[in-house]
């Protein structure tokens, strides 16, 4: 989101007209910047526009094309952009299928923060712990046993509650993790390059890039 708009106006579900996209001349009268850096591609204004002088220097767009306005106008919406979505993988049972295997953060207010995934399931809180749910059926399929105040992320132990692409339910150790392809998901859900795993070298905060490492030890040549 452009920050001029985003820190002088909120969303709201009310709009007028016009809507807030970022430009703005505030610093220079007629250099027309978004986010601190100038404009270089031309910017398609109403006609007669922009016409504000050093009175008018936030833009604002209509269907027939940009206008400056003052920045103290109340159109109460602005236009927004987003990142790419920070994308979260959840293996140890479903792995046939990636539809069930990607997740995307959501914070829905200041207090709740749920995974969505790509198929039917979603991780939420749940009462106290996290509950791993197929929106679908609205049934709860595992629950964190581990206690995590904030996130479930990382290798922690869950509580099937009914049997799962083809695993019975029980105790499992599953794997919540942001780490892209080419990189080892530490147990804590942190990333290191994948060359670092069984390199001999602790590269996790917890040593877990060394655990469960095959090694091959030759006998020592004597010339």
């Amino acid at each position: 989101m452009a920050t001029i708009a985003h820190s002088k106006f909120q969303y709201d579900q009310n709009c007028f007209t016009d809507f807030w996209i970022g430009p703005n001349d505030i610093k220079e009268e007629g250099v027309w910047m978004m986010d601190g850096v100038p404009i270089k591609h031309p910017i398609i204004w109403k006609p007669s526009e922009p016409n504000g002088l050093q009175y008018e220097n936030c833009g604002a767009i209509a269907p027939i094309g940009v206008s400056d306005l003052d920045c103290d106008t109340n159109l109460r919406c602005t236009v927004c952009s987003f990142k790419d979505f920070q994308r979260f993988s959840f293996v140890g049972t479903c792995e046939s299928e990636l539809r069930n295997v990607y997740f995307t953060a959501f914070q829905l207010d200041e207090e709740e923060l749920m995974f969505m995934g790509y198929g039917a399931y979603h991780i939420k809180r749940l009462n106290d712990t996290w509950a791993w749910i197929n929106v679908v059926t609205n049934k709860t399929i595992a629950f964190l046993l581990e206690s995590v105040p904030d996130f479930p992320m990382g290798r922690r132990w869950w509580q099937l509650e009914q049997p799962v692409c083809e695993q019975k339910d029980g105790d499992r150790r599953l794997l919540l993790s942001p780490c892209p392809a080419g990189y080892f998901s530490c147990n804590d859900a942190t990333c290191i390059p994948l060359p670092h795993r069984c390199d001999l070298k602790y590269d996790c905060r917890d040593n877990s890039d060394e655990y469960d490492c095959k090694r091959i030890f030759f006998p020592q040549v004597r010339q």
